[in-house]
């Protein structure tokens, strides 16, 4: 598969370099095979098909995206008021709400129509019944949201509207000419302060993540770096942990250009992307939801000519 470059505006975040660190073949297939798989007027089979795979959540991570935009849903709703008599609908029910919208509509087959809709991989699970899915799904959603509300998620909901700083997610910073993404769940500002909480989860890119927050909020609030606090919410107990405390901004600048020039580095002189130039670390297939494509792609490795193609 040979795809034109200049096709697919770069850009850099923490899972992108995740996906490139991890396996070069699933990163070629994921921000480059599979754009464009949505439309299906123009999109062919190959291009299709690997936008389907591209949809495709498991359980515990759909339950985890569910649980951050109901945070942010609900942090940024303002309750008629303030009214003491009309009660704060719950983390709980709020997303549960929401999964039996989005359930409804994967069972339908939404999701190869829509690009903004979600797909299980359970669901194409042999034996596994949609009522056993969505049951697990309730569970699951149930005590995550319990352990959030255990923590800081109520104290955090009962934040005067007015302290709130609306903050868009995906977040586009820029850094000089290049355009980077983090997903912020929300943003206050307390006193001089600009606070930014996000889920981070992941064993590295900590500094490059609040070098983005620090960026951001330079650019958009013209609030000094010295003034931005970045935090993360411990989906296991609900707390909040404070990031960046030993923040090297300089090198964390360096290390998100390095990866962009590397990853930037994989493109021909002649502008073109090969998918050979991406080898598949083949030791990590057995989660991949490329995986059968990848080997079938092995097999025959012209079956992704087309008008779409170079």
């Amino acid at each position: 598969m040979i795809l034109c470059a200049a096709d697919f505006p770069f850009s850099w975040s923490l899972r992108r370099r995740h996906y490139w660190n991890s396996c070069r073949r699933r990163y070629f297939y994921y921000y480059y095979a599979a754009r464009g798989g949505h439309d299906t007027d123009v999109a062919d089979p190959v291009r299709r098909e690997l936008h389907e795979l591209k949809m495709r959540f498991t359980v515990p991570r759909y339950v985890n995206a569910l649980l951050d935009s109901a945070m942010r849903s609900l942090f940024y709703r303002r309750f008629e008021a303030e009214d003491e008599e009309v009660p704060a609908e719950s983390l709980a029910d709020f997303a549960i709400r929401q999964m039996r919208r989005e359930f409804a509509a994967m069972l339908k087959g939404e999701f190869r129509r829509d690009h903004r809709k979600p797909m299980l991989d359970e669901l194409f699970t042999p034996g596994v019944s949609a009522g056993e899915v969505a049951s697990e799904l309730a569970d699951r959603i149930s005590s995550g949201a319990r352990r959030l509300e255990s923590g800081i998620w109520r104290e955090w909901n009962s934040i005067p509207f007015v302290q709130r700083r609306r903050i868009d997610a995906p977040l586009e910073v820029k850094l000089n000419e290049l355009s980077c993404y983090c997903m912020p769940l929300f943003a206050l500002k307390t006193g001089r302060e600009l606070w930014i909480v996000e889920n981070f989860n992941r064993a590295s890119g900590e500094d490059e993540l609040v070098t983005l927050h620090k960026f951001h909020a330079l650019n958009q609030h013209r609030c000094p770096p010295g003034a931005v606090r970045s935090f993360s919410i411990d989906r296991n107990t609900g707390e909040l942990a404070e990031l960046g405390k030993n923040l090297n901004l300089s090198a964390a600048i360096r290390s998100i250009r390095s990866d962009a020039d590397e990853m930037q580095g994989a493109v021909r002189p002649d502008g073109t992307l090969h998918e050979r130039d991406f080898p598949p670390a083949c030791g990590r297939c057995g989660s991949c939801r490329f995986r059968t494509f990848c080997r079938r792609d092995q097999e025959t490795p012209d079956i992704a000519a087309s008008a779409n193609f170079i």
